[in-house]
């Protein structure tokens, strides 16, 4: 890398030096600025690196919530009650007490929809009557489910829950009139007393769980003085699944994109030069455009 103007021109003014003490100075001049610049990119890197490790982490507790809180609600005894108002009602206090689920679905084992949540984590009325007249046999996290395929990491004792990657659900859609309704499903089987497979239980939760932790990554490159970012979900194939674009804030408030040109819909994986080398399992630092 050439060195600034300013530091080459000095080897000019002094002409009574001799060339191999000009030479000298130039070399030790350029080692400095090098030593700069590359003082100043570690201290950079480890700030970027402390703010992705900060949403790292916040998004992988709220997963571990996620997966945990299925299986927690299928445990329940009240949700295989005889009576829908009563399964109603369970399903109704977890979308208020949790505030993330949007829909809780109760669905037997030939996909007929037993019971969903009649109020919103607002506590307000959303249309579900038409979810009753649907069939969710083909559902893919229902086939999933039902067939045992679960993800899982056992080592980490992650097991026993179905999760697909968000998308803009037209079941959320339809129950809340929000067309750019964004969830992903965390499901578990239900289970009579002798173990058998009686259904699939599944949360419909709105991707703002792992929104949050982008806005406030975002927030944190403001604070460090960066203000034209930005912040990225993608999945394993380079599909983008949340961004989080600093230079469109709202009324000073930055808020993740539900643009369906972008977000689970643009590939990054040949074009961005950062998501060509996380998908390479790299970490580290460069510059690119998107």
């Amino acid at each position: 890398m050439a060195a600034p103007a300013t530091q080459w021109s000095f080897q000019k003014k002094i002409l009574v030096l001799t060339v191999g003490i000009t030479v000298l100075l130039s070399a030790v001049s350029l080692y400095s600025a090098r030593y700069m610049i590359g003082q100043l990119k570690v201290g950079y890197t480890r700030q970027f690196e402390l703010i992705s490790d900060s949403i790292e982490y916040g998004i992988a507790a709220q997963f571990f919530e996620r997966y945990g809180d299925i299986q927690a609600f299928a445990a329940n005894p009240g949700i295989q009650s005889p009576s829908r108002d009563e399964i109603v009602g369970h399903l109704n206090t977890y979308i208020a007490l949790y505030g993330i689920y949007d829909l809780i679905t109760v669905v037997d084992k030939t996909g007929r929809l037993v019971a969903v949540n009649s109020k919103s984590p607002a506590g307000k009325d959303i249309q579900v009557s038409g979810l009753y007249q649907k069939n969710f046999s083909e559902e893919s996290w229902f086939k999933a489910t039902l067939a045992g395929q679960f993800i899982e990491d056992k080592e980490r004792n992650f097991s026993g829950t179905y999760v697909e990657d968000p998308r803009f659900s037209p079941l959320v859609s339809e129950a809340y009139s929000d067309e750019n309704a964004y969830n992903n499903v965390f499901a578990a089987q239900l289970k009579n007393r002798k173990g058998e497979i009686i259904g699939v239980i599944a949360n419909h939760a709105g991707f703002r769980w792992v929104e949050g932790e982008l806005v406030a990554g975002a927030q944190m490159l403001k604070d460090a003085g960066y203000t034209r970012g930005d912040v990225l979900l993608v999945n394993k194939q380079g599909v983008v699944l949340s961004e989080v674009d600093q230079t469109q804030a709202q009324n000073g408030a930055y808020v993740a994109s539900r643009d369906k040109n972008v977000v689970g819909a643009l590939n990054l994986s040949a074009t961005n030069n950062a998501v060509v080398e996380v998908l390479k399992g790299k970490d580290g630092l460069t510059e690119t455009l998107h």
